[in-house]
């Protein structure tokens, strides 16, 4: 799927966070498991960061403040677990959060704000 020029790097960084959301669904070694969020965990607060910074500010300016909020709180949420996640069950659901927020940003958040900026950019 073409993304927009902004959407373009933060959907490439959404490989990495699939690939550890199928790892911690997997299951396995707790610590294998909690070594590889702490090694994603920069990565994945960067990208939160970027997020929480000019998308949350242009999802606002669009009027779409549900999914500014449910970005933001999905974001809380997946912080919370990235510091709490030890046992196998909280891993397990850190990566099924984590899949299922990538999924709400690749087909409802980036394309709600492409399709604002295709209608800006016809009229």
């Amino acid at each position: 799927m073409l993304r927009h020029d902004r959407f373009v790097e933060l959907a490439r960084e959404h490989h990495g966070a699939l690939r550890l959301a199928v790892q911690l669904r997997r299951g396995g070694e707790i610590a294998t498991l909690r070594a590889r969020v702490d090694e994603e965990r920069p990565a994945l607060e960067r990208h939160f960061d970027e997020e929480e910074g000019w998308l949350q500010q242009e999802l606002l300016r669009l009027g779409e403040h549900a999914l500014a909020q449910r970005l933001c709180d999905e974001h809380r949420v997946l912080r919370e677990l990235m510091d709490s996640a030890h046992d196998e069950a909280s891993l397990q659901r850190l990566g099924s959060l984590l899949h299922d927020h990538v999924r709400f940003e690749d087909r409802e958040l980036f394309p709600c704000v492409e399709t604002h900026w295709e209608a800006a950019d016809t009229q």
